[in-house]
């Protein structure tokens, strides 16, 4: 798909046939021509909804629930958040005072310092709904929420789901999740995942998967073919 470069300010591209809308990639920096027809479908470009914004440029990433073990998530995506090379600024919140990779490690949400505008959430389904009351009132409207335990595990977790749902509405908070592992953006760069690193090579392919381990095998085969993603 032949690519123009876009000004840096957060874009999307709607995939429109005839009968449905076919999917939706974060473009922003590469799209296709504005109204072009690419394999039966009608390219539009439009401005990406400003709450969106702190997934894809966030001033400030927290990680609540980072840890200093190396054999829990919590350190992995603290690890891939800071050698990503993000130069915005890094937040930890874990159970113990201290730090991890020469950042503070704070106990509460309340005591982390300006600027934050996204929160990754690495705690347990059941502290979860919790964890997005914090956010709530911290002022952070976006969060991507790691856990499984939800409406995948019956009615528990339905449960809680819908209270997480509940709570996100209350705030305007726009979550990613639950059960997810993350995302990705070579470009900024931002890693918020705490999948195995090395990140995939810059590229100029959008990927969205609906299986963590799919995307985690999709990504080791990048490096393998020679190709990257956005």
């Amino acid at each position: 798909m032949p690519t123009n470069p876009i000004p840096d300010v957060g874009w999307r591209l709607d995939l429109v046939s005839n009968q449905e809308i076919a999917g939706l990639v974060n473009i922003r920096r590469y799209s296709t021509t504005p109204g072009k027809y690419v394999n039966g479908f009608v390219c539009i470009i439009a401005p990406m909804s400003s709450s969106l914004t702190p997934f894809f440029q966030p001033k400030g990433v927290v990680i609540i629930g980072a840890s200093t073990s190396p054999e829990k998530l919590g350190y992995g995506a603290a690890h891939n958040l800071v050698y990503s090379g993000y130069n915005g600024a890094i937040h930890f919140v874990g159970q113990k005072p201290g730090t991890l990779f020469n950042h503070p490690l704070y106990t509460h949400l309340q005591h982390v310092p300006d600027p934050v505008d996204l929160a990754v959430l690495i705690v347990p389904a059941p502290a979860t709904p919790a964890a997005l009351e914090a956010c709530g009132q911290r002022g952070i409207r976006a969060a991507i929420v790691v856990a499984s335990g939800f409406r995948e595990a019956g009615a528990e977790g339905t449960a809680l789901e819908a209270q997480c749902l509940e709570i996100a509405r209350k705030h305007g908070i726009r979550m990613v999740g639950p059960n997810c592992i993350g995302s990705l953006d070579t470009h900024l760069p931002l890693d918020t995942t705490f999948l195995p690193p090395p990140m995939p090579a810059r590229g100029q392919i959008g990927l969205i998967s609906h299986s963590g381990a799919f995307c985690a095998a999709i990504i080791d085969w990048s490096w393998e073919r020679g190709f990257g993603f956005s």
